[in-house]
């Protein structure tokens, strides 16, 4: 009798895995790098909010590189009121080509008068370029110096707003200013890994970060807007303009927080600095 019972118990094992649906392959994007999204936590940002009233809040999310290290990606950039906590979608990130099937939004800043954000992200799949003008509720969006390219990245509005400063994609990659009709007027300052985060109140200098910066921020440098000078940071006495925050929020210092997941790769967010 025992033996029929365990008899049963096995054919009825064998059937459940015989009809059970088949795993879905995870689908490789290259040869080493397999999309992983897990939902985790945004950043949260300093309790020092000024007088601002809205915030860029990023949907953030894991994505696996290779072996043990994975990346902090943001899907969707949302705007949080600080006095009420709602929340309004603004942008959601497409995949950026049907080979790199990541989504990610660089960065992000209101404009002076917060009418609109001016984002970029990974696009490699469209004519629309890589960055994009959003309106403050989300309704509607245009793409801004479209050329078919993903030609900038970290775009910030000057304190003007007269003209912006990115990174350029392709190499040799540079911060470089640009006129609103995106004319490049200037590059400040070629090298790989190096991305502008904010800019002075006074217009005259952009902190620029690296990849591997220190949090602390001692290891920034201020590159000048006039001459392309560059400076440790931690030598100029001005206060810098956080765009993520409108009306913007003025900040005597920074630091940079890294991911608390160890697999993650200590690498440069533009979400993480405050």
């Amino acid at each position: 009798m025992r033996l029929w019972t365990l008899a049963k118990i096995f054919l009825w094992c064998a059937l459940l895995c015989a009809c059970a649906p088949a795993p879905t392959p995870t689908r490789v994007t290259n040869a080493s790098t397999t999309a992983a999204p897990l939902p985790t936590r945004a950043p949260t940002p300093t309790a020092n909010a000024q007088n601002a009233r809205v915030r860029l809040d990023p949907e953030i999310y894991t994505y696996w590189i290779s072996g043990p290290e994975i990346l902090e990606l943001a899907s969707a950039l949302r705007a949080t009121d600080l006095q009420t906590n709602a929340q309004t979608l603004l942008f959601q990130a497409p995949e950026a080509s049907q080979y790199m099937r990541i989504k990610n939004i660089f960065s992000g800043a209101w404009s002076p008068d917060g009418a609109r954000v001016l984002l970029t992200f990974a696009n490699y799949a469209d004519a629309g370029g890589s960055l994009r003008l959003v309106s403050a509720d989300g309704k509607s969006s245009e793409t801004f110096l479209g050329d078919g390219k993903a030609t900038y990245e970290y775009a910030l509005w000057s304190p003007d707003g007269k003209q912006l400063v990115a990174r350029t994609v392709r190499a040799p990659s540079c911060i470089v200013l640009v006129e609103m009709d995106g004319t490049v007027t200037r590059e400040l300052w070629c090298a790989p890994n190096e991305y502008p985060r904010f800019w002075s109140t006074d217009g005259k200098w952009i902190a620029v970060g690296h990849y591997a910066a220190n949090p602390s921020a001692e290891d920034w440098t201020a590159v000048s807007v006039a001459d392309g000078q560059r400076v440790p940071l931690k030598n100029l006495a001005v206060q810098w303009y956080d765009e993520r925050y409108f009306p913007w929020r003025k900040l005597d210092a920074f630091t940079c927080s890294v991911p608390s997941d160890p697999r993650a790769a200590k690498a440069f967010s533009f979400w993480r600095c405050e």
